[in-house]
């Protein structure tokens, strides 16, 4: 992404800390340019801080740039819940880890729309691999709809007030702003996909990899011939080259044609599936968005 472009519109998260007239406090590097966009509704103190550990308006822009390309749909512009409409909840939670793992979690909420995001800042070892695991920010971990956004009460967030609508407006704006990873790692992927794929000995492979987003660090590929989609990710920052030398990424195949449902109810609880409406977001980013790989086996 060109960063010269895109920080003139990071101003959509500012936070307002303070009412009119208030002292600034210390957290003056979050005084809202545009506080008629999004600030604080309850208490301002939590509410900056944890906007600002989450990674303040560039990081909150990238999360709301990957659920546009990848989860929303054409309810959410429409479909609001009307006493939660303008609102933005977030909270730290606590996860049952190792004694040395340090690592932290953050769950944010867009209750309008019934989406619960839950988000891992990593920071642990493997001993036997005497790999120190440590992401630069919060990266996703879990996207739920509807069901846990049910299960989710206002008292226990710290609460935000949100322009949906200008929300949006932005995030048309930048729909077609694109980052891919880098060179090198698009060379190790094709590499790993080409020992994967069922495909013949010296035969071209052609590839399409979607543009990627800092905020859910996973990589998708679509391999053209096999009809097939691969998803990449790992604990460590994909932008790392530690995320594939120490050890294998992790990696799912999908086969578009056998595994591809209309709904999770036909086949319940198997994992293999994937519906076709993930199918299409998925090659929508791959082909369209994309950006073409050829590589021989």
């Amino acid at each position: 992404m060109n960063n010269s472009r895109a920080l003139p519109l990071l101003v959509l998260a500012a936070l307002c800390l303070l009412g009119p007239g208030c002292q600034t406090g210390r957290r003056t590097s979050l005084t809202a340019l545009f506080p008629e966009l999004i600030h604080a509704h309850t208490d301002h103190t939590e509410a900056a801080a944890l906007f600002d550990e989450l990674g303040g308006e560039p990081a909150f822009l990238d999360l709301c740039r990957y659920l546009y390309r990848w989860h929303l749909d054409e309810h959410d512009f429409t479909r609001f819940a009307t006493e939660h409409r303008d609102q933005l909840w977030l909270r730290r939670v606590q996860m049952v880890a190792d004694a040395q793992d340090n690592s932290r979690y953050l769950e944010v909420v867009f209750p309008a729309i019934g989406v619960m995001v839950t988000l891992k800042k990593a920071d642990y070892r493997i001993p036997e691999l005497k790999l120190a695991v440590k992401s630069d920010g919060y990266r996703i971990i879990r996207l739920c709809r509807d069901t846990c956004r049910q299960a989710a009460r206002r008292a226990d967030f710290a609460v935000l007030d949100l322009d949906i609508h200008a929300l949006y407006e932005r995030l048309f704006e930048l729909r077609l702003e694109t980052q891919f990873p880098s060179e090198a790692l698009q060379a190790h992927v094709s590499a790993d996909l080409a020992r994967r794929a069922d495909a013949p000995r010296d035969a071209p492979m052609t590839l399409f990899f979607a543009p990627v987003h800092t905020v859910d660090n996973e990589l998708w590929v679509f391999w053209q011939e096999g009809k097939q989609l691969f998803r990449y990710s790992s604990d460590i920052d994909l932008a790392e080259p530690a995320a594939w030398t120490h050890a294998p990424l992790d990696a799912a195949a999908y086969d578009t044609v056998t595994q591809t449902v209309v709904s999770f109810e036909e086949a319940p609880g198997d994992n293999r599936f994937v519906t076709r409406d993930q199918v299409g977001r998925a090659l929508y980013n791959c082909m369209i968005l994309g950006r073409r790989r050829d590589h021989v086996h």
